[in-house]
């Protein structure tokens, strides 16, 4: 969470607090006890990693926070050992998509998969 905390906060820098807020689906003062360190509930937890995942596109790299983020939200609703299998899954036909259109494999995958 400590790449989406700093994203935030340099969001709410270029905008304001409500903005940014607003945009994840949040209240001010969550965001705002966010910021100042408070771990979020699972449910505010998810807000922001869709939040984060959202504004991944507008970054020119993508590395292995952003990729766990993403499953993150792709698998959200589901219990273990499901979510589990879903996102190694979903990695392994990532890296078979990669080799098969004979494009580099992302450079994040090995950590990604390495972290379950």
């Amino acid at each position: 969470m400590a790449r989406i905390r700093e994203q935030v906060r340099q969001a709410a820098e270029r905008t304001s607090m409500r903005a940014v807020a607003r945009d994840v689906g949040l209240t001010a003062r969550a965001l705002d006890m966010f910021l100042s360190g408070s771990q979020p509930r699972v449910s505010t937890q998810l807000k922001l990693r869709a939040w984060y995942v959202r504004g991944a596109g507008a970054v020119s790299y993508h590395d292995a926070s952003t990729a766990r983020a993403a499953l993150d939200v792709l698998t959200a609703g589901l219990a273990e050992p499901m979510r589990g299998k879903l996102r190694r899954a979903l990695l392994e036909r990532i890296e078979e998509a990669h080799r098969k259109a004979g494009v580099p494999v992302p450079k994040w995958m090995d950590e990604v998969k390495g972290s379950g």
